[in-house]
């Protein structure tokens, strides 16, 4: 399984500090998973921060949009599934918090929304392995600097 990152957030100069730590997420972790095959046809797990507008609803508008369990098909015509971990963070915080205490945020959000998924997983996936390898990432994710780059 591979780890990646995307986001959908505001352009202001502040978001730099999200775009860090989810880009080091990502460059940190990208392969731990990668020789463990958790079944289901689940290949990857994306970490999707969302961060537009200072108005909660707005942002939970734009949140409820995105699925937390794509299907695709892959070069083989196979069919495979990626985790979503969609995690909602209000611009306000982003701007407010240090790098540090946003860290914590994402990571805490990471948590709360993999312990929430509230979708039927894929058949034979084992998520609580999963579940629990990727909280061990997660945790040593907190333990890590991530330099500022404001």
């Amino acid at each position: 399984m591979l780890i990646g990152s995307s986001s959908n957030t505001g352009d202001a100069v502040f978001f730099q500090k999200l775009f860090a730590i989810n880009s080091e997420f990502e460059e940190r972790n990208r392969k731990k998973l990668e020789r463990i095959d958790y079944g289901g046809n689940v290949t990857s797990v994306i970490i999707f921060p969302i961060s537009i507008y200072d108005e909660y609803e707005e942002n939970l508008r734009t949140y409820n949009r995105y699925k937390f369990l794509d299907r695709f098909k892959n070069f083989d015509n196979k069919i495979e599934y990626c985790l979503n971990v969609n995690i909602l963070i209000s611009p306000l915080d982003v701007k407010r918090l240090s790098v540090e205490e946003l860290k914590q945020l994402y990571c805490d959000l990471i948590v709360k929304t993999i312990e929430n998924f509230d979708f039927k997983m894929p058949k034979n996936f084992d998520f609580l392995s999963f579940k629990r390898d990727f909280f061990n990432i997660v945790d040593d994710f907190r333990k890590i600097k991530v330099e500022n780059t404001l």
